[in-house]
């Protein structure tokens, strides 16, 4: 059953990969249909359908190509004849390829694209065997191409579907199969032959081509395992053993409050408190909990105060983090009328200057011909000077105001996290989002 569920999570690797069947192509692909299974026993058994049809359908999933055999080119040649199949066939290049991708889908029997079907029939037997009966039926030249009859115990059908779909695949497959098993550690570990998901941790006697391939094997948290190898003899075993990836130091997480999510470079590595290895001075650590604004540090800031460190991060309640934000949305309002009235005020200033200039002008025109027009153009001189001052210190205060605003304004925005240096001696870490 492990494998069965195994195999369901690989299938979401490559699912999204597999054609459609909206542009299913009859001369590049060949469809195959997993069918109904059977069964003779009671309705308390109709699980073992269900684990044949899945089993089968997800090993499907990992065959590389099938195969065309002459009679079935012979008869693709003369559907490429009828209009119908006129565009797939210049789509394929107007040839027909012996090798062909399958595409595996589990339904009822249809002649659409002209499967390859396959059916099944069980019974239950005493002592906990089972009577398995599997059959291929090509509908494209419409016979049955295999058939496989098995007395097999229901603990191997379930726990070691590869020891009936072996030897049933093999009798249709028109080439040389090889059983390859590979064992990865960490046992969660992602397995690729040739950038291809084929499973997590181990696979057993998966049935490859004779050929040279290349195998890779990821996990977060360790190097990428990557080697070729060459399958040209039966049951291949492969073990692979991952290397930790060397971390650029540790340091203790925790929050106020407690049980908040941490992510590493976007990468979830648990929930607070706990012990973070850091992959990179460049990593970035994001801290999330749900009724808390989320809160992102540099890796580069707490290292750079001690590496092994223990720190705690106080999170700020959502209310309390837009209560801030709408404080800091006010002050840039405010910043943006103060600037806008300082600006107001350099106009102001610059013609008070101009009339105090032109009244300077005039006194110094009456200064020797008319006393009484000198001293009235002198006094209104005097008082257009004190009101450019007064213009301009009004001006300057107006701008200081706006921008320390600003600096109230971004100070609030760029909030540093609150995160404390837990040691002998604590201090407040400086550093911003």
């Amino acid at each position: 059953m492990k494998k069965l569920i195994v195999g369901a999570v690989v299938f979401c690797f490559f699912h999204a990969a597999l054609p459609s069947f909206g542009d299913f192509n009859i001369f590049t692909s060949r469809r195959v249909v997993i069918g109904d299974i059977t069964s003779s026993s009671g309705k308390e058994y109709e699980y073992i359908a269900d684990s044949v049809r899945s089993s089968l359908y997800i090993t499907f999933l990992q065959i590389p190509f099938l195969t065309f055999t002459d009679e079935e080119r012979s008869l693709l040649r003369q559907l490429a004849l009828e209009p119908r199949y006129e565009e797939e066939f210049l789509d394929a290049g107007e040839t027909i390829p012996y090798r062909v991708t399958p595409v595996v889908e589990k339904g009822t029997y249809t002649d659409e694209h002209w499967p390859l079907y396959l059916s099944g029939s069980y019974t239950v037997l005493p002592d906990d065997r089972v009577q398995l009966s599997l059959s291929a039926y090509n509908t494209l030249i419409d016979k049955t191409v295999a058939s496989y009859s098995e007395s097999i115990s229901l603990e191997s059908l379930l726990q070691d579907p590869q020891s009936y779909q072996v030897p049933f695949l093999r009798s249709f497959l028109k080439y040389r199969t090889y059983r390859v098993s590979i064992e990865a550690d960490p046992q969660d570990s992602f397995i690729f032959i040739d950038g291809e998901a084929v499973g997590i941790g181990k696979v057993e006697e998966l049935l490859l081509p004779a050929g040279r391939y290349r195998l890779s094997i990821t996990r977060d948290g360790y190097e990428q395992y990557s080697d070729l190898f060459t399958l040209s003899e039966e049951d291949t075993r492969i073990t692979a053993v991952l290397d930790k990836k060397k971390s650029v130091g540790e340091l203790s997480l925790s929050t106020v409050p407690q049980s908040a999510d941490v992510l590493v470079d976007e990468r979830y590595v648990g929930r607070t408190p706990l012990l973070i290895q850091i992959p990179s001075e460049r990593s970035i650590l994001t801290v999330k909990k749900e009724g808390y604004s989320e809160e992102t540090l540099r890796a580069s800031d707490l290292l750079s105060i001690e590496k092994g460190g223990s720190f705690e991060l106080r999170l700020l309640p959502i209310y309390e983090a837009e209560q801030l934000l709408e404080q800091a949305d006010r002050l840039k309002r405010q910043a943006r009328l103060l600037s806008y009235a300082g600006i107001g005020m350099v106009g102001v200033s610059i013609l008070l200057g101009a009339q105090k200039t032109l009244s300077e002008q005039r006194a110094d025109l009456y200064r020797e011909s008319n006393q009484e027009r000198y001293e009235q153009a002198r006094s209104s001189a005097n008082l257009l000077s004190a009101l450019t001052s007064i213009s301009a210190a009004a001006t300057t205060g107006f701008f200081i105001f706006s921008f320390s605003k600003m600096v109230k304004y971004f100070t609030l925005y760029n909030r540093a996290p609150a995160v404390t240096f837990l040691s002998e001696g604590t201090e407040r870490l400086e550093s911003r989002k």
